[in-house]
């Protein structure tokens, strides 16, 4: 009943002006409708994510912090042997220093 009043009293020039209006949102909401589908299967992940991608990444992941934990201890392991070997290579060259000054003043 309310309907019919409010109908009633746009007229039919009204009418006429909200026909292609309300044609023209039918495609809006059919757009927003399947959007909001892809956005809730996104969230929900019912696109069927795949289980062996999953764990074959994860495992890829896992490999690769190993190998990353391999070089960085190789890579101390060659920061000490070169400190070692500087302070070897120091000791040497001052010692063939002490004996080659004492050599000349003939100690």
């Amino acid at each position: 009943m309310n309907l019919n009043f409010l109908l009633a009293e746009l007229g039919p020039e009204m009418i006429a002006v909200f026909i292609p209006v309300i044609a023209l949102c039918i495609p809006i909401v059919a757009v927003l409708t399947k959007h909001q589908q892809r956005m809730a299967e996104l969230l929900h992940g019912s696109q069927g994510v795949n289980v062996e991608e999953t764990h074959r990444m994860r495992n890829e992941l896992n490999q690769l912090r190993d190998l990353v934990a391999q070089q960085t201890i190789a890579l101390d392991d060659l920061r000490s042997s070169m400190r070692s070997f500087e302070m070897n290579a120091s000791q040497t060259v001052v010692e063939s220093s002490t004996r080659d000054l004492q050599n000349r003043l003939g100690s």
